[in-house]
């Protein structure tokens, strides 16, 4: 490193606070990647699942995760990141809005909203 390069340090709050983001991004990501392992009992009692099938469960996650990186990444270079969030809660709204009487966007959503819809 040449003497006329400085580093800038981040003061200590944003950088417990950007720390914290992606110390809570990693521990979702392995929460959903292990979640399958934790209830593969359960899957394969309820749904009547072979071994093959809790695999392709669990892979489906990774599938899903590689196939949004190359889109995400433009997106984010493109659009910038406040507006991707935004367009990605809009888009999750929506959904959960009509969808709104079936089952699958009743996990969406809160508890208290779910029992004020039924």
């Amino acid at each position: 490193m040449s003497s006329s390069m400085t580093l800038a340090h981040l003061p200590r709050r944003q950088a417990v606070v950007v720390f914290l983001a992606f110390a809570l991004a990693y521990f979702f990501s392995a929460l959903v990647r292990a979640i399958t392992a934790t209830l593969s009992p359960t899957l394969t009692a309820d749904f009547q699942l072979s071994a093959q099938d809790l695999g392709l469960l669990a892979g489906g996650y990774f599938l899903g995760f590689s196939l949004t990186q190359l889109p995400l990444g433009r997106w984010l270079d493109r659009h910038g990141p406040k507006k991707v969030i935004l367009a990605f809660c809009r888009w999750r709204c929506w959904v959960a809005w009509h969808f709104r009487g079936q089952r699958v966007s009743r996990a969406c959503w809160p508890p208290a909203c779910s029992a004020a819809w039924a």
